[in-house]
């Protein structure tokens, strides 16, 4: 996400502020990956770090997020990084309910409801990120039988996302991707016998 800032930010400069949840702890390392990779490819950008409460989910009108927005007037931010997209879905709501389009706002995850939005374009609804959770349920099941069985684990350590913007966002339809041509339930059946 970080590097689609840069890559996205005019004159090599922005506005940035950045969401953590403290209920999650993956939060963190998405922000901490994000703002090292802003640094790194965009110096001159401003981020600045906030958090945000879960309790706020079942709040109406995203009191931290418009609290933020009230401090920001229009035209002070480019980018806001959402912790994830059920908070950005209500976070996109609120900023059309006040007019503000004019910052990009992001999230992780691709929840369904937000892909919609990105796809929609209409809105502050930019970017977020698609993982492979189907395969990674799959491929934790067979680590757990591997381990059990006394064999040997693979390296599961890193697996792909993809980048969820507008331009793709169709491309995206449950909020999840799979490995392309890959049919890793069969490869998975067969390597259980099954």
């Amino acid at each position: 996400m970080g590097a689609w800032m840069a890559a996205n930010a005019e004159g090599g400069k922005a506005k940035i502020v950045a969401y953590d949840d403290k209920s999650f702890p993956i939060v963190a390392a998405r922000r901490k990956n994000m703002t090292d990779e802003l640094a790194r490819l965009c110096p001159d950008c401003e981020v600045e770090n906030a958090d945000f409460p879960t309790s706020d989910l079942q709040k109406a009108g995203a009191p931290t997020f418009t609290g933020m927005l009230a401090s920001n007037p229009a035209g002070q931010l480019d980018f806001v990084a959402g912790p994830y997209d059920p908070a950005s879905i209500p976070f996109a709501k609120a900023a059309q309910q006040q007019g503000r389009d004019d910052f990009k706002l992001t999230g992780y995850d691709a929840s369904p409801d937000f892909v919609k939005l990105i796809a929609d374009g209409s809105g502050v609804a930019a970017a977020t990120t698609a993982a492979p959770f189907p395969y990674a349920s799959w491929g934790a099941m067979d680590q757990v039988a591997r381990i059990k069985a006394g064999k040997q684990p693979w390296e599961s350590t890193e697996l792909p996302v993809a980048l969820v913007t507008k331009d793709n966002a169709a491309q995206v339809t449950d909020g999840f991707f799979a490995p392309a041509d890959f049919d890793y339930e069969a490869m998975f059946k067969e390597q259980w016998g099954r």
